[in-house]
Parts: C-alpha cells; structure tokens; sequence
C-alpha cells in the first residue's frame, strides 16, 4: 500500500495520529491575533510504503517554508498525545536528520512500536494492541534554549506554571541526561523561591506565558508543551498535549449554612423545585449585574449545578459559587464576603482558577461595576416594583386551588416560574449588597477589638423585620386566651381539632388567630420544604406554644452588659456603613419571608396534586409525590415523561431515602459524582465529641446580652417543647423555630454566621445569641445551667444535669 502524504492543512485526519492533529490545531492558532508563536512546517508519512518521489516532493516544500538544513523525523500514533495517553518518550524520535537519511529515519520510527517498552507501557495502561504508525516529518529549529512547560503543576496539582528548559535542543531534558533550570511561576513572574532564569530575558519569559494561555484556553485543558527559542529569539511550539497526570476533578459539597434552610433529610421533590430556583435566579442576578447573555447562555455548568444532592440532604456546590462570583469583578475580596455569608466552617480548599484578566475581561468588568453601581442606586426602585409584582402573583383564592385540575395546577405553576422565580431579582441583590457591605464592615472593624466586640449591635436595624412580628401576635393572642384553662389545657395536650373549636368561642382570639394564619400560615418549621405541614395544616407546635406562653408569667428582663451609651462611637463613614449594612441585613431577612410565601402556594400546588395522581391510581398516598421530581410531575401532565409508572419511581425513590444515613456537612468526591468510590471527608455531625471537662464553649458573638438559664437541647421542633426561660440549643434553626424563639432566653446553635436566620431574629427580638458552638448538641445536655454570653461569643457551663454528671463520671 502506498502511503499519502498530508500537510498541516489536512493533519487533522485520523490517520495521521495525536502528535499532527495537535500541531495542526497548534499551526491553526499561531495565526490568530496576539498567540505570537510559530509553529515549524511539517508532513505526515500515513501508513504504508512512501515513494521517493512524493518524500522528495514534500521535502522540497518544507524547505522552501522555513529554510531548514536538516529535519525532525517523529512518531505520531493514533493514541498518542491525547487526553488519558501520552506515550510521552515511548517512540523513538530523530533529530538533526539529513535531507538523504529521512526514508531511513521514517522506517526506524516505525520500528519502535515493537519496542518492549511501548509493550510494557500498553499492559500497564490496559490498552489494546497498537494501530498504524504515523511518521511526522518537521522542519529542524537550530535552538538556543528549548524545554516544557506546564500550565498546571504536574506534581502538586496547583494552578500555576511550570517551566523547565535546557540550553540547545530538549532531547537532553526529556531523556533525562541533564536536569536543566526549573520555573515555578506566581502570577506573571518567577516565584520568589525560584531561581532567576539563565536563559530566559523577561521578554522571553512573558512571550512564553501568553502562548501557553492561549494554548490551553484553546484546547480548553491544562496543556504540556514543548517549546524552543530559535538563534533569532523567534519562539516555536514543537507539541502540545493534555496534561495526563491532571487528578479528576475534585467537587466540594457544604451545608454548614444551606442547612438552616433545608434541615435534615429533604424530599427529592423540594430538592428539584429548590434546584429550579437556584438557576433561574442566579442567571437573572448576573443578567442584571452586567454579565452578558452569551456568557450566562454558555455556563449551564454553573448554573444548573449551584447545588447538589447527598444521601437526602442538601447541599451548596462550592466551587461553582467561586466560579459564580468570578463573573463578577472584585473576585477576590467578594469570595471572602461570600464565605462569610454561606457561613462555611473551612474555605474551599482549591478555588477555581479564576478567569484571564486582559484587555477585554477588564472592559467587561468595567461594565459590570457600572451595572452594579446602578443597581445599588435603584434598589429601593427595585424592591417595591418586586414586592408589586409578588403580591399580584399571588394575589389567589387559595381555596380556589384546591379545586384545579391537574393541567390548572401545571399551568398555575409555569406562571409563578415565569413571573418569580424567573425575576428574583430584588431579593438576591439586596443578598449581594449585604455580603459586600457586611464583609466591609467587618475588615473596617477588626483592627480594633472593642468595635468588634460592638459588631452585634451595629448591626441591629432601627426598622422592623418581619420575623419579629409573630412573637409579639403569639403574646397577644396568650393573653387573650390565658383564663380559659380547658382551652390551654386541649392546646397543650396536642388536641389540635378540639382546641380549634374551643378558640371559635372567643371572637377577639379567633380573628387574631385567624389574622396569624393569613400572614403567617406558612412560616413553619422547614418553610422551604414542600413534604413540611403548613400551620393550617398542622397548627399542633403554634398552640403547644401558645399554652406555654398562656401560664407563664412576664419574663425578666434580659441582662444587657452593654448599654448603648456604651458604644464604641464610629466615624462618620463607618457608622453610615454601619447603619446600611444593619438595614441590608433586615431587608434580606424580609425578603426571605417572600420566598417563604412563594415556597407556600408551590407547596398548596403539589399537595393538591399529590390528591389528583392519588385518586386516579397513579400513585398510592398523596404524600408520594414527594418522591417524583418537578419535571418528572410536569412531564406525566404535559406529556414529556419517558416514564409514566409514577409509582414504580416512587417505589425506588423511597427505598434510597429510608436507606440514607448520616451525612457530614463536607464531602468531596472526583469526577463524576455517581461513580465516587467513597466520600468520607468529614465525620457526620454528631459524631465528634467535645471534650467533657470544657467549662466554657466559643462561638461567633451574633446577638448582644448575658442570660442565664437551664439548656433545652432540641433536635425535632416539631415533637420536642420549650419550656419559658430557657436556652434553646440547636444544631441550626431554620425561620419556621419562631414559635420556639419566643419561649427561650438565648439561643446557642452549632452553625451560622451573623448574617444567618438565627442571628438576625435574635438581635430583633433582644435575645442573647451565640451560633458556630461546634458540638452544641453533644457538649451540652438538656438541664444544664449555663450563662450564654452574646457580646462575647461564650456559653459557660454553670452547673450540668445530673445525667450529664454521670455520664462524665
């Protein structure tokens, strides 16, 4: 068989192997604008006996290109250079061949591939047999320094270059004959514990770093190049290759602060409706922050995976929130702001590389802080005509709904998508804004201690929140009904059907009751969960609540350690700081309570057709529609479902949900998350003891005050009561713990930030608080007497319960 012989034009073809259809794609960028390399002209021998006249022919022309004395006779197998397989230094390769001595050359190369070597190579890697040889025939470059160079550190797996190189030609550094000079880059230069390069001028340097950006953005990996400075300082790109020793992926889940929202395990229905709204949301905040359109349209990675699910339990995607805030400018103060915010334990141990900075990424940042600046300005604008456009929404006779159709509900849904979830924008931008103005405030403040001591009150808003309001309705509704005893008594008995009639028989009572249910019916415990009750449904937690408050008498006032005259005073620009980052945080908190609301007709939709599917045997129980996801329901109604046995996906779904354990709130798994092999990067949360002779637990200081008080640790708010005064110990609350905050002294909690649920009610209802008490729920057990310090972030064991004694003993 006759071989063909293919320029760079065509090398692209599969039978000319890895090593060509890289130098081709390498010959085909080395002609755009500012790649500023060449690459050397070349052919490619295809399998088969090549006939002297055409190897002459094709000689001549590489000759005529580039001037050469002599050549580079290489290999170019199909499977070599690609992104698993190197066969880096396996075939044999020529240099400084004579015009009269390349046919002999290109047969030797293809003797190579029964070499016992690429033999051994092959078994190690489970390859099959090899395939045809192709031979790259490449014009000689009389080289003054030559070497490799890595945009990813090979060995330790940092985002940072590594350059290696040799006076003359590479071959004595790939062969390992000499060790040559090594560069570790940090930014654009050497790093300081690098030597100073010897054959490198500045210029070289910088020449070399921005051929392998453009490389590896071009083949969209991390790259291994092989390079040479010519005698003329013109730069060559001999190879480029996928780095093979590049570890998979590394993903990062964290619910330290999601959690509050989505505690415990979360039904696979919320988690896909909650996945929903991250996207959409998300998309339409970077919309409005400046990012364009084609940008949000080609980041589906992003977006669509903004969070994840584990073991029934919900997660943040770490690295994509990095890579969410690197769309935006100012990365690197707003993803410390960020991690402050989603109240992690730990940063992200490995950020994502963040994107080029040149010319055009800086106009497009420009653009964004220009958006930004505009959005801040407007955002009052911004916030009433959301509010207008929510209360239209859903402005719906909810009685009405349970009346739809199956096809009246779907269609119900998509408007609430098109006309909310799609146009968040309000809420998630007020979130920004107080993420930049918080984490400003705090590195204002932390040179100076007292300041930061103060941080819990600065951060108390003039204005109300509306998470405040249910505690003072829950009071004046108990003081209405606090001398009918056989009223408080079927409240406190969980009689929740008789209790009902009873209230009827006080009309004051009945319409405040009547006036809670219609702002607040659906701030419940676990909101934003769809499988939770609504107050409506379930109103047994509000009235066990309620009795609570009936026979208790006023509480004592809360110690408050720090009088306001007390107050460190700030300058002016801190303290206009201050005050906007105190009315940022209340309006997050009240634009939380729209979701909340949102959250309350989504749930009302799927609860209503739960019964639909129920009754006409499509699934068992109502409840099962839990188990089905989003479009999965949305599918079986309008006809996109590849499966319509709703039943048997329930069937599956439940089996996986009751076989789930414990989770930790870290994990971190490698490629493709269903393929891991095991995910133990933290303990699960209650498996860490506290050591049992600590006297006193530190946490972050999130709400001012000194209380003192016997502990209630509760871990299921809807089976478990707080008694009045005492301190309620959580390993997170989410906004539906209301009831429960205005039984208690103080609150302690294992998680959260001062930006979380917890933190913002606490400091509105005056309740000493402390959140991120590692082991919380472990180290302090329910009778304990403990001072909970909220200035000082401290919970000093006062006095522990019996059982506890005992159990240290």
């Amino acid at each position: 068989m006759i071989a063909e012989i293919y320029f760079a034009d065509r090398a692209n073809c599969d039978i000319c192997g890895g090593k060509a259809r890289g130098l081709s794609r390498l010959k085909y960028l080395s002609g755009s604008a500012g790649a500023r390399f060449q690459v050397p002209p070349f052919f490619v021998i295809a399998a088969g006996e090549v006939t002297v006249a055409k190897l002459q022919g094709a000689l001549a022309r590489i000759k005529g290109e580039s001037g050469c004395r002599s050549f580079a006779v290489r290999s170019s197998c199909i499977e070599e250079d690609g992104p698993t397989n190197s066969f880096a230094g396996q075939f044999t390769s020529y240099l400084f061949v004579e015009e009269s001595q390349v046919g002999l050359h290109v047969e030797k190369v293809r003797h190579s591939v029964e070499s016992k070597s690429i033999e051994t190579y092959r078994k190690l890697k489970g390859l099959a047999g090899s395939g045809p040889v192709a031979v790259l025939v490449q014009a000689m470059v009389d080289a003054s320094v030559s070497g490799v160079m890595f945009s990813l550190d090979p060995v330790t797996q940092k985002a940072r270059p590594v350059i290696s190189m040799v006076e003359g030609t590479g071959d004595k550094l790939m062969a390992g004959t000499v060790s040559g000079e090594t560069l570790y880059i940090a930014g654009s230069a050497p790093d300081p514990g690098s030597a100073r390069p010897t054959y490198l001028t500045e210029a070289m340097l910088a020449q070399l770093l921005r051929a392998l950006g453009a490389i590896e953005k071009h083949f969209g990996r991390p790259m291994d190049v092989e390079w040479c400075f010519d005698r003329e300082g013109r730069l060559f790109i001999l190879q480029a290759r996928p780095i093979t020793t590049v570890a998979p992926q590394s993903t990062v889940f964290d619910a330290s602060n999601i959690q509050e929202s989505y505690p415990g395990k979360t039904s696979p229905l919320t988690f896909s409706f909650a996945r929903k709204c991250y996207t959409e949301v998300y998309k339409s905040f970077v919309l409005l922050m400046g990012v364009k359109p084609s940008v949000v349209e080609s980041r589906s990675d992003l977006f669509e995976y903004m969070i994840g699910y584990h073991e029934g339990k919900i997660y943040y995607n770490l690295g994509n929130w990095h890579r969410l805030i690197q769309l935006l400018p100012l990365y690197k103060s707003n993803k410390g702001f960020m991690e402050q915010m989603m109240g992690l334990k730990e940063p992200l141990p490995k950020e994502p590389q963040a994107a080029s900075s040149n010319f055009f990424c800086k106009l497009g940042g420009l653009f964004c802080l220009t958006k930004i600046l505009f959005a801040a300005l407007t955002l009052p604008l911004l916030k009433r005509s959301f509010e207008r456009r929510l209360n239209l929404a859903l402005n719906i006779d909810r009685q009405a709904v349970k009346n739809l159709s199956l096809t009246e509900l779907a269609s119900l849904y998509l408007s609430l998508e098109s006309k909310l979830i799609s146009r968040w924008d309000a809420p998630v931008v007020n979130d920004f804004f107080a993420m930049i103005a918080y984490g400003a405030l705090r590195k204002s403040l932390s040179g100076n201690k007292k300041r930061m001591e103060c941080l819990p009150f600065y951060l108390k808003c003039k204005s109300a929140v509306v998470s405040g309001q249910p505690p003072l309705l829950l009071k004046e509704l108990a003081g209405l009904i606090s001398r009918d005893r056989e009223l408080v008594s079927l409240m406190e008995s969980g009689k929740t059907g008789a209790a009902r009639l009873r209230l009827k028989q006080h009309p004051e009572a009945e319409r405040l009751y009547c006036l809670y249910l219609e702002k607040f019916a659906d701030r419940s415990l676990g909101e934003l969960k769809l499988e939770s009750a609504c107050l409506e449904d379930d109103p047994s937690v509000l009235f066990s609540t309620l009795a609570v408050l009936a026979r208790t008498e006023k509480r004592a006032a809360v110690e408050n350690p720090l009088p306001p005259q007390a107050l460190e005073p700030l300058p002016w620009p801190l303290a206009l700081l201050a005050s906007l980052t105190a009315s940022l945080l209340a309006g997050r908190e009240n634009l939380r309570f729209a979701r909340t609301r949102v959250f309350g007709l989504v749930r009302l939709i799927f609860k209503t057709m739960g019964k639909r599917l129920a009754a006409s045997g499509h699934i068992e129980q109502p409840q099962d529609i839990y188990f089905l996801t989003v479009d999965e329901i949305l599918g079986f109604i309008g006809g996109t479902a590849v499966s319509l046995n709703l039943a048997g996906l329930v069937h599956l779904r439940k089996r996986e949900y009751e076989g789930a354990g414990d989770s930790p709130l870290r994990l971190t798994f490698c490629g493709a998350y269903g393929d891991r092999k095991e995910v133990p990067t933290a303990v699960p949360e209650e498996a860490v003891k506290a050591s049992p002779h600590t006297s006193v637990l530190v946490g972050q200081a999130a709400s001012a005050g000194i209380c003192r008080g016997r502990v209630r640790v509760i871990r299921n708010p809807e089976s478990e009561a707080l008694q009045e005064g005492e301190i309620l110990v959580a390993e997170r609350t989410d906004p539906g713990w209301i009831v429960h905050f205005s039984l208690a002294a103080g609150l302690v909690v294992s998680h959260g930030s001062l930006l979380s649920h917890t933190a913002i009610v606490a400091r509105e209802l005056s309740l000493p608080c402390v959140v991120a008490v590692e082991n919380a729920t472990t180290r302090l057990k329910t009778g304990d007497l403990v001072e909970v310090d909220g200035r000082n972030g401290k919970v000093t064991i006062l006095e522990e319960a019996v059982s506890n004694l005992f159990a240290c003993a």
